[in-house]
């Protein structure tokens, strides 16, 4: 349940209108999430920013997976299912972003980037230096180890803002996070599940695939829910 209101878009402050626009803008919507947020300018702010200079870093599937490695390790759903949707739009299918939550990557040099970087917010940063010399003979510099472990905080920042305050979920009805059927659930062995808008969807419990369609069901995540 949310633990603040979320503000109406005429209560937001001047001083986190300008960013809270521009993302409004890029997604075409207002996340609940970011709404909430804007109520401190200096806190969203601060994360904008900081989100803004790590969008150059490593590339965008491997940002993906690290963000769903770090939800899932902190037990964020909110983040789960924004980042699975965020992981579709670059064209990750079903299976890997399912293997992204699990701290892995099919592809060797991101599934390196992917693993340390779940172990950094698993060991709070007290890695070995087998892990930093795993990552590095993955082909990443020194500074692409910095900019990883950036990214894990960047992440955890967002998981526990929403662990916190518990926006209401504006859209996870549409990602793979919540999807019901058993098979599913049997690929995402130990990992937790989300209870999201697909287990209360009364047209997907009927198997209806033209209605998930309209609801922005992509057709991989739809062959997954049904296999």
């Amino acid at each position: 349940m949310p633990r603040t209101a979320v503000p109406n878009p005429e209560q937001v402050s001047a001083d986190s209108k300008r960013a809270l626009d521009m993302f409004t803008n890029n997604i075409g919507f207002t996340p609940n999430m970011l709404a909430t947020f804007a109520q401190s300018p200096i806190a969203f702010n601060a994360w904008a920013t900081l989100r803004g200079s790590l969008s150059k870093s490593l590339d965008l599937k491997t940002r993906e997976s690290i963000s769903l490695a770090v939800s899932e390790v902190n037990g964020c759903n909110y983040c789960l299912g924004v980042h699975s949707h965020g992981a579709e739009l670059v064209k990750m299918p079903a299976d890997e972003i399912i293997l992204a939550r699990k701290g892995r990557a099919s592809d060797p040099k991101r599934d390196a980037a992917v693993q340390f970087a779940r172990k950094v917010i698993e060991t709070r940063g007290q890695v070995r230096d087998a892990d930093v010399k795993a990552v590095c003979d993955a082909g990443y510099t020194d500074a692409n180890v910095m900019e990883i472990v950036a990214l894990v905080a960047m992440y955890s920042l967002t998981n526990f803002f929403n662990n916190v305050f518990d926006p209401e979920k504006d859209c996870s009805g549409r990602f793979v996070s919540g999807v019901s059927r058993a098979s599913f659930r049997d690929r995402m062995t130990g990992m937790r599940l989300i209870p999201t808008l697909i287990d209360q969807n009364p047209w997907a419990q009927a198997r209806k695939p033209m209605e998930m369609m309209r609801q922005g069901w992509s057709m991989s995540l739809f062959q997954a829910w049904q296999q």
